[in-house]
């Protein structure tokens, strides 16, 4: 293999998850809040890894978690309605009202199958 072959090759490939002390506490944040039934928030500066390992906790729990980013939303009523549209579709489909998508995500988890598992 050429260097020249060697820079495409990595240049290419995406490096996925580099394990570090932050990407721990996040991905136990992660599962903390899973095991519990709760939601986790989690925020800090740009490059720590918070997408990266969101995104891993999620596909690893690819059944029962949801990732949502929320870093573009201004309103609480926004915020509600990106977590329903991710977590629960039908109930932002028809348009609901702050209450009733609160109401009908409650109902939703409240289905859950057992401890961090959402029925989907």
């Amino acid at each position: 293999m050429t260097v020249a072959q060697l820079k495409n090759d990595i240049a290419t490939e995406e490096p996925g998850l580099v394990e570090h002390p932050t990407s721990k506490r996040i991905y136990e944040a992660c599962a903390f809040a899973h095991e519990k039934r709760a939601l986790v928030v989690i925020h800090g500066g740009a490059g720590v890894g918070k997408t990266t390992t969101l995104s891993r906790y999620e596909s690893d729990h690819w059944q029962s978690a949801y990732h949502v980013n929320l870093h573009l939303v201004k309103t609480p009523m926004a915020m509600l309605e990106a977590i329903a549209e991710r977590a629960y579709p039908a109930a932002v489909a028809s348009g609901y009202r702050q209450a009733t998508i609160r109401r009908a995500l409650v109902e939703h988890f409240r289905r859950q199958q057992g401890p961090g598992t959402f029925a989907r």
